[in-house]
């Protein structure tokens, strides 16, 4: 087992959260440090540094693994199941079980600005349970902070 590192949970959360095709997130497990790759018609003529360093030391870096867009829609259907006021979570209902239901969940939590600070925190929660399953099964022992 490596080092314990100390990660930063607002960057994991970015990082775990980071669906597009062309930048990849990568944990130093020397340093905890999370940094990215992007691919070269995404960055044009710029050299990534990052890519050479984890090419030459592969073993340094860990790969970081978006969540599931699965697990991702739970946490938001779990928020709106514990919404008590039953019109508000209706609202919210509809606006998840229609196609794009990340895009229509957060135009419906902006209609709601004393749901918003809730929402992030619970949303903050949940995926700090989540990456510690994830550094879990990737036996990376790491304090989040």
């Amino acid at each position: 087992m490596s080092k314990k590192i100390t990660l930063k949970l607002d960057e994991m959360i970015e990082a775990m959260e980071n669906h597009n095709n062309y930048i990849k997130h990568y944990i130093d497990l020397e340093t905890g440090e999370i940094i990215f790759t992007a691919d070269d018609y995404f960055i044009e003529d710029i050299e990534n540094e990052n890519e050479i360093m984890i090419n030459e030391e592969p073993e340094r870096y860990c790969f970081i693994d978006p969540v599931d867009s699965d697990e991702a829609f739970k946490i938001m259907e779990n928020f709106v199941h514990d919404i008590s006021d039953k019109q508000i979570q209706d609202s919210f209902y509809k606006s998840i079980y229609r196609s794009k239901p990340f895009r229509h969940f957060k135009d419906t939590l902006s209609e709601h600005p004393e749901l918003q600070s809730k929402y992030h925190d619970y949303h903050r929660e949940h995926m700090n349970l989540l990456i510690e399953e994830w550094l879990e099964d990737k036996s990376i022992s790491a304090d989040l902070i």
